[in-house]
C-alpha cells in the first residue's frame, strides 16, 4: 500500500482502515470501513462509474455499526457529477470522519442502463469490470486535505447484466430468407403461369403433338440428305 512518499510503502499490519466493498443482487453497493485505530480519520472516497451504472445519490447514505443496531453518520461535503449517455461516466466524491475502533458502512443504490447489441463485450455472460474505489486517508484535525496518511484501493467489481439471445439475427434472417422466397415463388407463379380449361388444354395438347411430329419428321428428311 503506498503513503504519501510516492516512493515508500506501508506494510499491511500498519494500515490505518480496512476496507470492503460489494455489490449486492438488489442493485446496491456497500463499502464498510473497519477502523481499529485508537484515533479518529478523515476519508475522502472517490466513485468512478461508467456510463451504464447510474447511480442514486440520493440513496447515498452511512452507518456507524455496532453488534446489534447501527447508527446513522452524515457526510461532511458530497461532490456528484452525473453521466452522460456513452459519452462519459458518474463521478462522486464524500469527505466523511470514521470513529476510532469502530466500522461504518456506506451504502448506495444504482440503475443498470440498457446497453445495445454492439456495446457487449466479446464474453457478455461474464460481466463488466468495475474500476475500484479510492479512499484518501487524513488526519482527524485535517482542514486542508494536502498531507494524506495513506491512500487504499479497493478491489475492482465484476457486475453482470442481463444478455440478449445472441443467435437471433441469424434466426430472423433465416426466417426473412424463407418468407420472401416462398412470396416470390407465389408471385411469380401468377405472373408466368396461364390458367385456361380443361377442353382448351386438350385442344392445345393434340396441336402441340401434330406439330412435334411435324418436326421429327422435316428432321428425318434433313437427315437423308445431309
Amino acid at each position: 500500500m503506498k503513503s504519501h512518499v510516492s516512493n515508500t510503502f506501508i506494510q499491511a499490519a500498519d494500515v490505518p482502515l480496512f476496507i470492503e466493498r460489494t455489490v449486492t443482487r438488489k442493485n446496491q453497493i456497500s463499502v464498510i470501513i473497519s477502523n481499529p485505530q485508537s484515533t479518529d480519520f478523515q476519508v475522502v472516497y472517490l466513485e468512478t462509474l461508467p456510463w451504464f451504472m447510474k447511480p442514486f445519490i440520493h440513496t447515498l447514505s452511512a452507518y456507524l455499526l455496532f453488534p446489534n443496531a447501527k447508527r446513522s453518520l452524515d457526510f461532511e461535503k458530497i461532490y456528484f457529477r452525473p453521466s452522460i449517455d456513452r459519452k462519459r461516466g458518474s463521478y462522486f466524491e464524500a469527505h466523511i470522519r470514521i470513529p476510532r475502533n469502530s466500522s461504518v458502512e456506506i451504502v448506495w443504490e444504482f440503475e443498470k442502463m440498457l446497453l445495445r447489441y454492439a456495446e457487449y463485450p466479446p464474453d457478455p455472460n461474464r460481466g463488466f469490470n468495475i474500476a475500484p474505489s479510492i479512499f484518501t486517508v487524513f488526519p482527524a484535525e485535517s482542514t486542508d486535505y494536502i498531507e494524506h496518511i495513506a491512500v487504499i484501493r479497493t478491489t475492482s467489481l465484476l457486475l453482470t447484466f442481463p444478455t440478449p439471445d445472441f443467435s437471433m439475427p441469424y434466426n430472423v434472417i433465416v426466417l426473412t430468407s424463407t418468407v420472401i422466397a416462398m412470396l416470390f415463388g407465389g408471385v411469380f407463379n401468377l405472373l408466368i403461369r396461364k390458367f385456361v380449361s380443361l377442353e382448351e388444354a386438350e385442344k392445345t395438347g393434340h396441336k402441340l403433338l401434330r406439330l412435334r411430329v411435324l418436326t421429327f419428321k422435316i428432321k428425318n428428311i434433313f437427315r437423308k440428305f445431309l
